[in-house]
């Protein structure tokens, strides 16, 4: 056997050596857009910029290097190219040089000057971008992040974009919840330029007026604040001014976060951001204007100079629309590209798409390269694509199976290709980014688009260009306008309400995104339509795909282990625990302000969807409070709820009442828990309820010490899970349940706070292993010094949330393991 492997190894060697046209033939087979790009050289060498960028090491360079010059030779591809490719991969990594860490942030108040780029109004006061920060002592923040996030608190008069502003105040690092499958804000952040945040009073803020080219800044800013004042008196409604807003000037401030909401669930929240949309509607609308003023002029007409002089008049309105809206990171880059769109019909060249596109890409990426992270990037150049392909799939068939359709037809699917094609492009994105997919988003946008594109966002422009004029002109404008946005909100409501029209997914990994992003563009970038190649590429992806699947649902519902985690929620509590063969439990779910920030929405979702939890089989509720109550509305909205557990003491306020409802929308069972509930037994572990109890307790903890406290055993070992309980129901336990307080694992009471965990109750239970979740800015004092210091001379290993991030305490009945995500 060991011959005959030998031979076979040698044969398959001496193939590749002697016959490399033949894995040439293979690979263009596999990937025939490998062809088209010797005719690029421009888009190769923005595909070697990209790839660039993301490689930091000199020895991955070496190795696509190698791997480059191997696929060169085997293709047949000339070395000019290769060379083309081969610059474009230095570039991209000269550009963009790995970052050095942060430098830490001092504590006491810092001297600040900044610019004030951007403002958004906000009921408790501004949340403002300052630019060209000085502080003292100088370098402060960190390098190539040198923007300043600003909170004002109150609303300070005649403060407008432009000024300089200075005040004092402590700068404050971005945080991230550190649980698998968070967000990274603080990278997020870092990448936008912007290197600490800051908290100030109205009153603490002195102002000068501004200077040099920061006066155009606020004459935009006047500019839009009467724009704004006129849509808003015009509009039918408070919720159509604010949609036209956003779409005229991009401000977003005004549009309530239900709205927002209902916008993402159905795959139309692009419409909200002017980016390559809106733009290309301005263009548009803008050229054809043009071209027919200038097809009456005869000596332009006869010279064939049309084109051109509409695409340089086109400019103007498109530059002063993107000045206009504020210029955001997604507006620049959809104006590069626009720009260089019309900037190809001066020449009287025909436009070729991804070279425009390529060449797009790579100026913006060389002027922020950071931008390839950001998903509006990613978004747009994914439509683009999409749609590009989409089309030129078409038009190969348009001889073939099309002709035999009639004109109206074949003119309905150029219609409906191109918003299918971008949703099936964008989607894979969306669905690694956000967790879901919205099949209600692709009829949404067939319809919604269209609607916005021909009529909302024309009057809306044309309007607020002929504001300023005489005459009923504007007025009419602004009733369509007005009426088309209340119509477009309507839609957005009825899409909202269809059955099933997005659905929540695990989150994938960049390897299950990478592998469906493969499948599906190798099938539409395929060069003559459908091919066996792409085609085999695209069931060899699948394939594996449905390995990562299998392996999924093998660690979830065939793993004999028991564990519990604990989630970083910032000051508040969550934990879930994982039953053996499938089974999960939530409790509690954090913070949340009523319709504001919200850790369920934060933190617990992400982490759920992380570890493919889409189903709960319970969630409790230890008592209801803000830090740990107020997550959980938007997991009971989100996500399939068996049963909801809770005490029979009832909260108060707008967050019980929203948490209330949403059990009641949700149609989960309801179980009011006590200690006289007789006790669960799920795969072997036994849960039994020891609070609340009979004790009596004060009116002033009466909350907290009527928290749920449960105890989970399981083989030689168990858990103790205690809520915010108080000294007063510590010393009920004692009393009451001595003998099932011991536990390996203690969840530390009320965050660590010195009204609880006495020495006696530390005593009965004897824990091996304490968790405290509690805040990294050790608000309210906690966790009190004296209760670390109690728990350490206990003996037990202590584990906190804000060092450690997510803490996993997992056994499978006789070894007990803990783990963190993050290494203090």
């Amino acid at each position: 056997m060991a011959r005959v492997s030998g031979k076979a190894i040698f044969g398959i060697g001496r193939t590749l050596l002697y016959h490399s046209p033949l894995m040439g033939k293979t690979i263009l087979f596999l990937f025939p857009i490998l062809k088209g790009l010797q005719k690029r050289p421009l888009l190769l060498t923005c595909l070697g910029f990209i790839v660039g960028l993301f490689l930091s090491s000199p020895k991955v360079i070496l190795l696509f290097l190698l791997t480059a010059l191997a696929i060169a030779l085997l293709c047949r591809i000339s070395l000019g190219l290769l060379m083309i490719w081969l610059l474009g991969l230095l570039g991209g990594a000269l550009v963009n040089p790995p970052t050095n860490p942060s430098p830490l942030l001092p504590n006491t108040p810092v001297s600040l000057q900044g610019t004030l780029a951007r403002m958004e109004k906000h009921p408790s006061g501004f949340r403002c971008l300052l630019t060209q920060v000085a502080t003292t002592p100088e370098k402060t923040l960190p390098e190539k992040a040198q923007n300043l996030k600003l909170i004002i608190k109150g609303h300070p008069p005649h403060i407008k974009e432009g000024m300089r502003l200075s005040f004092q105040a402590p700068l404050r690092a971005f945080t991230s919840f550190q649980n698998p499958g968070n967000f990274d804000y603080k990278k997020h952040m870092t990448r936008k330029g912007v290197g600490a945040w800051a908290v100030i009073r109205a009153d603490q803020l002195k102002t000068a007026p501004a200077t040099g080219l920061q006066k155009l800044r606020t004459f935009r800013f006047d500019l839009c604040h009467r724009l704004r004042q006129t849509i808003f008196k015009r509009a039918p409604s408070p919720e159509a001014a604010a949609l036209v807003n956003a779409l005229v000037l991009g401000d977003r401030s005004h549009i309530t976060f239900s709205t927002k909401e209902r916008f993402a669930q159905t795959g139309t929240a692009h419409l909200l951001a002017i980016s390559g949309l809106h733009l290309g509607i301005v263009t548009t609308l803008f050229f054809v204007l043009f071209s027919r003023l200038l097809s009456l002029w005869r000596r332009p007409l006869l010279k064939g100079r049309v084109q051109p002089l509409a695409a340089v008049a086109t400019l103007f309105p498109l530059c002063g629309y993107a000045l206009l809206s504020g210029m955001a990171p997604s507006t620049q880059r959809a104006l590069v590209a626009m720009v260089l769109f019309l900037f190809t019909l001066t020449l009287n060249e025909e436009v070729d798409l991804p070279t425009t596109l390529g060449l797009a890409a790579l100026l913006i990426l060389s002027a922020q390269p950071k931008a390839i992270h950001a998903l509006s990037f990613q978004l747009s150049f994914a439509a683009v694509m999409a749609i590009f392909a989409g089309l030129h799939q078409l038009r190969l068939l348009k001889n073939g199976v099309l002709s035999r359709l009639n004109k109206p037809l074949q003119k309905l699917l150029f219609f409906l290709i191109p918003p299918t094609c971008a949703w099936l492009g964008t989607a894979p994105l969306i669905w690694h980014n956000f967790g879901y997919i919205a099949p209600s988003g692709l009829l949404a946008n067939l319809v919604v688009v269209p609607l916005a594109s021909l009529l909302l966002i024309p009057s809306a422009l044309l309007a607020t260009f002929t504001a300023a004029l005489p005459g009923p002109f504007s007025d009419i404008l602004f009733f369509v306008a007005g009426y088309t946005a209340q119509g477009v909100l309507f839609l957005i409501g009825l899409f909202h309400r269809i059955p099933a029209g997005s659905f929540l997914l695990p989150t994938p990994r960049p390897l299950t995104t990478t592998l469906v992003m493969v499948a599906l563009f190798s099938l539409l970038l395929s060069s003559t339509g459908f091919r066996k190649g792409p085609a085999l590429v695209s069931l060899i992806a699948l394939l594996s795909l449905a390995g990562v699947g299998s392996q999924a649902l093998q660690s979830r519902f065939f793993n004999k282990k028991l564990s519990i985690t604990i989630l970083d929620v910032g000051q508040g509590s969550a934990a879930v625990i994982a039953f053996p063969n499938g089974r999960r439990w939530l409790v509690d779910g954090g913070f949340a302000w009523p319709n504001g920030y919200d850790t369920g929405r934060l933190a617990v979702a992400p982490y759920l969807q992380s570890q493919g939890i889409l189903r709960l089989d319970a969630v409790i509720l230890t008592h209801p409070e803000s830090d740990h109550m107020g997550g959980l509305i938007h997991i009971i909205n989100r996500f399939k709820v068996q049963t909801f557990i809770h005490t029979s003491y009832a909260g108060k306020g707008v967050l019980w009442d929203q948490l209330m409802d949403a059990v009641t929308r949700s149609g989960c069972r309801e179980i009011l828990l006590d200690d006289a509930f007789p006790y669960w037994k799920i795969q072997g572990a036994t849960i039994t309820c020891l609070n609340p109890g009979s004790c009596p307790y004060p009116v002033s903890g009466r909350t907290n010490n009527n928290s749920i406290v449960l105890h989970i055993a399981y083989g030689n070992h168990s858990f103790l899970l205690t809520g915010d309980i108080l000294k007063e129901a510590e010393n009920c336990l004692i009393q009451n349940h001595r003998k099932k307080l011991s536990a390996d694992l203690l969840f530390v009471p009320h965050h660590g706070s010195k009204s609880s965990s006495t020495p006696a109750f530390l005593q009965h239970v004897a824990p091996s292993f304490a968790a405290i979740s509690v805040g990294k800015r050790r608000q309210y004092n906690l966790p009190s010094r004296k209760v670390v210091h109690r728990y350490t001379q206990t003996g037990c290993q202590l584990f906190r949330t804000d060092r450690h991030g997510a803490i996993t305490f997992s056994t499978d009945g006789n070894r007990l393991t803990a783990s963190s995500f993050l290494q203090p």
